[in-house]
């Protein structure tokens, strides 16, 4: 800025209107110069990931019989919404209703947000195409927001069909990785996931072996 000054004061003199335009332009360097810089990578919010898992992470089953599995997120800080997306086999598994045992269009919730104002957006099963969608977030502006270890959401399944059948969190619009945190400034909390596979197995077979017996043989 000095250099600047230098440079002016050796130039010839100006009348008033290049006087003033001398001096419009060293404001507008000086205030160039003062402006504080920021950074152009954005400031990164919970810097420890939070995760989100399915446990257990391996389970068997017989045909019929039921599991039920938690979506659990842990050591989250600061969490005021989550959104998750979960794919299974359905030719092998299909979610049902925990007390009747018939097929279920929505998972149960967890109490990650229990006693907190809260809305469920999103909570649909597809035994078809075998996939869970849920998503939950707090509201109103003296929420104060979740921290800690607790359960997303709940789900029930029953074996259909004998083999192995993954469990795991599936890429989604709003979701790429299948999970989606959020802090109550609506940055995205980094996390990772960990999905679970489920083994049915088939009714074992018996042998019974039943004694021969011959009529109307002369014995020898």
């Amino acid at each position: 800025m000095t250099k600047i000054v230098a440079h002016l004061a050796r130039l010839p003199l100006l009348g008033l209107s290049g006087f003033l335009s001398v001096v419009l332009l060293i404001t507008i360097l000086t205030m160039q110069l003062c402006e504080p810089r920021v950074s152009a990578e954005p400031e990164k919010t919970n810097p420890n990931p939070a995760r989100v898992i399915v446990l257990p992470a391996t389970a068997q089953i017989g045909l019929s019989e039921t599991i039920t599995v938690s979506i659990a997120i842990q050591d989250v800080d600061n969490l005021f919404g989550a959104e998750m997306h979960l794919a299974f086999d359905a030719e092998r598994l299909q979610v049902v209703d925990p007390l009747t045992g018939q097929p279920a269009n929505q998972v149960s919730p967890g109490a990650i947000f229990h006693s907190k104002p809260a809305i469920t957006y999103q909570n649909q099963v597809n035994n078809t195409l075998g996939q869970v969608d849920y998503a939950i977030g707090l509201y109103g502006a003296q929420t104060e927001p979740f921290t800690g270890t607790a359960t997303l959401a709940i789900v029930t399944f029953r074996g259909i069909s004998a083999g192995v059948s993954p469990v795991a969190f599936v890429g989604a619009p709003a979701a790429p990785t299948g999970v989606l945190l959020s802090d109550s400034l609506g940055h995205e909390i980094t996390t990772t996931i960990q999905g679970m596979s489920v083994t049915i197995n088939a009714p074992e077979t018996y042998l019974v072996y039943l004694p021969f017996v011959m009529y109307g043989a002369d014995p020898q």
